[in-house]
């Protein structure tokens, strides 16, 4: 459970609007690779992934959807508000315990949370 969350975090925060960067079989096998690293084993690990594939309607829509059509701080500013940055701040101080035991446990990084909570 804890990997699939994981998983879902790092595809999400990888980027709004990124390019893709190489092939997909070479995504996957950097995923599987820190999967490994985190000490998962090579069956499951296999196993999670051995239906994985790429689908072409869901990069089509991704490329043409309008609402993701600015990089990230472009995007950030026009729709995070100073307010929402205010509050991020306090409360990236106020739950830093809970943020770092995120991290610790699974693998994400208090900002890709806060990015979330901001938006």
């Amino acid at each position: 459970m804890r990997f699939a969350l994981a998983l879902c975090i790092c595809v999400i925060g990888s980027g709004l609007k990124a390019d893709c960067g190489g092939p997909f079989n070479i995504f996957v096998d950097g995923l599987k690779a820190e999967a490994a690293a985190r000490g998962y084993q090579n069956t499951s690990v296999d196993a999670f992934f051995r239906k994985v594939q790429q689908d072409p309607n869901v990069i089509r829509v991704d490329r043409n959807q309008g609402f993701f059509q600015k990089d990230f701080i472009a995007f950030s500013q026009a729709v995070i508000s100073s307010d929402r940055m205010r509050k991020g701040r306090e409360n990236a101080q106020r739950y830093a315990d809970i943020f770092r035991r995120a991290e610790r446990d699974y693998g994400v990084p208090a900002g890709v949370l806060l990015a979330f909570w901001a938006l």
